[in-house]
């Protein structure tokens, strides 16, 4: 009644290179969805591992919201919204468990039968279980990768454009590593006279003893003792120091938190910096500098900068 089939609808009749394109369709829209198998195979659930691989890309988010409210999770706008509302259940029972199906979707503000799907996926998948008074307990919780460190990282990051603006150097974000104090970030005056090293220059721990390196020597572990080492004690000129300079000038950066160089390199730059420390675990996190270009006008007062420095690490 309906009329003549189509011939590449009838199955025996479909060549053999579309049926294979056809079944190859299929495996790979069914490895797309995310599926629980019963048991696990070899202690890793096929399945499971590229949703692990996807959650733990979106875990990024954590960095960005508040680790404190779940509701950041469940209100978030990302590409997969059933990620961010499972870690506000997640994080909820992290915060407050024992906890029933009524309770999470009324905090939540989310439907009950979105909540109870989220959370017989987190059941099945062995993150929370349910007990004798249908109350749901977490097996797992979310640890923020964002600590009191990273946060003043971040906090010194936003603070650079304006930092180098008023001062009209470079500022200059450094961080320790077994190599010695390397450039990670970098923000630029809007003038001509400007240092222009870019990210990834390296201080090494053997070269010249100027303002970055004396911190790191001050305060970094992963700093290597030096017996003799070199420093410009007038423009463009530059001499050895001893093993004993050395540790007097260690010893005093590690007392004042800063440092500063009294000539300008051959390259006509001299360095300004303070050292950047948790409060909270007193870790050396890196070194916020100042690179000043030699001008022939007026140089502000070494003092004003340093201070200037201490401000954008403590405000």
């Amino acid at each position: 009644p309906y009329g003549k089939l189509p011939e590449c609808v009838t199955h025996n009749r479909i060549p053999p290179q579309k049926r294979a394109e056809a079944r190859r369709l299929r495996n790979v829209h069914r490895s797309s969805h995310f599926q629980f198998p019963s048991s696990p195979q070899n202690g890793v659930y096929p399945h499971f591992r590229n949703s692990l691989r996807r959650l733990f890309s979106y875990l990024k988010l954590v960095l960005y919201m508040k680790l404190g409210d779940p509701l950041s999770f469940a209100e978030c706008e990302t590409p997969a919204p059933a990620l961010s509302r499972g870690l506000a259940v997640l994080r909820m029972l992290g915060e407050d468990s024992p906890a029933s199906l009524e309770n999470l979707s009324s905090r939540l503000n989310l439907p009950k039968a979105s909540v109870f799907r989220l959370l017989d996926t987190l059941e099945k998948t062995g993150t929370v279980r349910r007990n004798a008074d249908r109350l749901y307990e977490p097996l797992w919780t979310l640890q923020p990768l964002a600590n009191d460190s990273e946060a003043l990282r971040r906090q010194i990051h936003r603070k650079m454009p304006e930092l180098s603006a008023e001062t009209q150097c470079s500022a200059e974000w450094y961080e320790p590593t077994e190599a010695g104090m390397k450039l990670i970030y970098q923000e630029l005056p809007h003038s001509e006279l400007c240092v222009k090293a870019g990210p990834g220059f390296l201080r090494d721990w053997e070269s010249e003893f100027e303002a970055v390196a004396r911190l790191g020597h001050a305060f970094a572990e992963e700093a290597k003792p030096v017996r003799q080492s070199s420093l410009y004690v007038r423009n463009g000129e530059r001499e050895t120091i001893s093993a004993q300079q050395i540790r007097d000038l260690t010893e005093k950066a590690r007392t004042e938190s800063v440092a500063y160089d009294e000539a300008f390199n051959t390259n006509g730059v001299r360095r300004f910096a303070a050292a950047a420390i948790d409060e909270q675990t007193h870790t050396f996190i890196g070194v916020l500098a100042l690179a000043q270009a030699y001008r022939f006008s007026d140089l502000p007062d070494p003092s004003l900068l340093l201070q200037q420095l201490t401000k954008t690490l403590n405000g």
